[in-house]
């Protein structure tokens, strides 16, 4: 169960994270700073490079458990 938790959670987190960018960018109540856009471009480039890692980790993982031959 937690294993499943943790594998679960950079996707959670990434669709998390492009309904707040989204809600963001038609949102007119006042402007970002450039601190806060670079928060949130420093946020979506890590959720994408974790996904991608455990993305790999899990494909090898999986390879090495399939029978050779």
């Amino acid at each position: 169960v937690l294993t499943s938790w943790i594998a679960m959670m950079p996707g959670t987190l990434l669709y998390a994270y492009l309904g707040h960018v989204a809600g963001a960018a038609i949102g007119v109540r006042r402007e970002r700073t450039a601190a806060e856009w670079v928060l949130l471009a420093v946020g979506l480039l890590t959720t994408l490079v974790v996904t991608a890692y455990i993305t790999r980790l899990a494909r090898s993982r999986l390879a090495a458990e399939q029978p050779q031959g």
